[in-house]
């Protein structure tokens, strides 16, 4: 069976192709600052981005390894309904257990922690220095979401630290 389209005027795909852009502007005028430095404060936050399919950055002896959304099997996630964003999670340390204890992110009015499919208040990293893999779930979500966004959620450990990551929405 195939499925096939109207074509699209060029208005329309010259929309389309500017939607992500145009999802992007508040977060670069607005920009992203960090924090500290002084005595008590956390560790520093590193985010790297080697891979435009996959988020990482590290916070503490906490390394994200990857986080990233899958593609929304309808071309757009949609004003409120609900988007996994799936993390693997690493601890670099030897000595220093962590847990991720909470997300946020200014898309959705909520976020929860998962790990096998079950709802959890934390996820905990150990200092093997094992893989873990995990998801957060993105609830009620102000905006639609299309492949090629980039979602700012920030991650809180345990320890005290936090790390901002700009998840990407798969194609």
């Amino acid at each position: 069976m195939r499925i096939t389209s109207e074509p699209r005027t060029l208005r329309e795909t010259l929309l389309w192709r500017a939607l992500p852009l145009l999802a992007l502007l508040p977060l670069l005028v607005t920009g992203c600052s960090g924090g500290g430095g002084g005595k008590g404060s956390p560790p520093p936050v590193t985010v790297f981005d080697p891979n435009p399919l996959t988020a990482s950055g590290r916070a503490g002896s906490v390394f994200v390894r990857e986080a990233w959304i899958p593609p929304p099997a309808a071309r757009v996630y949609r004003t409120g309904s609900g988007v996994v964003v799936n993390l693997t999670l690493e601890n670099l340390s030897r000595s220093a257990w962590d847990s991720v204890v909470s997300g946020s992110t200014p898309v959705a009015s909520r976020v929860a922690l998962t790990q096998y499919s079950l709802g959890q208040d934390f996820i905990s990293v150990p200092d093997e220095r094992e893989r873990v893999n995990a998801a957060a779930q993105l609830f009620d979500i102000s905006r639609p979401l299309v492949p090629g966004v980039r979602v700012p959620i920030t991650l809180r450990l345990r320890s005290g630290s936090s790390l901002t990551l700009q998840v990407p929405v798969r194609s």
